[in-house]
């Protein structure tokens, strides 16, 4: 029989042992995963750093070196044009987000500088398309002469269609007038017709997703 303090020893060298199992589990399922979130299928090989940078997501946004003031005023005019809000109003609100950019300081670095010099190797290399895949948070690398071929063959007809000009502004302005039609005939309210009318309109662009389950482009 095991006296207590040898009983109570085992135990916590047990618990230990399942605890750093556990650990080292989680560790090897997190490389494993991250093996998945950048797949190059091109004939570039990617340095670490690279690959490090891309695996952080498209959708990751690196700390500005300073406040984007104009984007953001900008956005501000078109916001309050949108709204149809009164002159008084929209100084008011002009004044209270320049206060809050006046004192608004950037953020610390979210980035290593070598994973700004890998942004900027990316960049600069032309052979090279980055892509996020059709499923899940996946970056994949292609060469760029296989992109092109593959959405050039995608566009062919009779799926698309080349135009002479682009219609945006064309259907934009027959919405407006129909629009215009529907208040004078009291269908709807000017609420819901400042809801309706399109604004900012622009044709949206051709990409081309990676599948990466069964190898194809779509």
């Amino acid at each position: 029989m095991f006296s207590k303090k040898t009983k109570a020893n085992h135990i916590k060298k047990f618990d230990w042992l399942v605890k750093k199992q556990s650990t080292d589990t989680e560790k090897n399922e997190t490389k494993a995963t991250k093996n998945n979130w950048v797949i190059n299928k091109s004939s570039t090989a990617l340095l670490p750093e690279e690959k490090e940078v891309l695996e952080l997501g498209l959708n990751f946004a690196p700390t500005p070196k300073r406040v984007p003031v104009i984007d953001i005023l900008a956005g501000v005019e078109v916001a309050t044009r949108r709204a149809k809000l009164q002159v008084e109003v929209s100084e008011e609100l002009r004044a209270r987000i320049c206060s809050v950019i006046k004192n608004t300081k950037v953020s610390q670095n979210n980035m290593k500088p070598s994973q700004h010099q890998a942004i900027a190797s990316l960049k600069r290399n032309d052979t090279i398309v980055i892509v996020k895949a059709d499923k899940g948070n996946a970056t994949v690398v292609l060469d760029k002469s296989d992109y092109m071929d593959k959405c050039y063959m995608l566009l062919q007809p009779p799926t698309y269609k080349k135009l002479k000009k682009d219609p945006t502004q064309v259907v934009k302005k027959r919405i407006t007038d129909l629009l215009k039609e529907l208040k004078a005939a009291k269908h709807i309210n000017m609420a819901m017709f400042n809801k309706l009318k399109p604004t900012n309109c622009f044709a949206p662009k051709f990409y081309g997703c990676q599948k990466c389950t069964n190898q194809t482009f779509h």
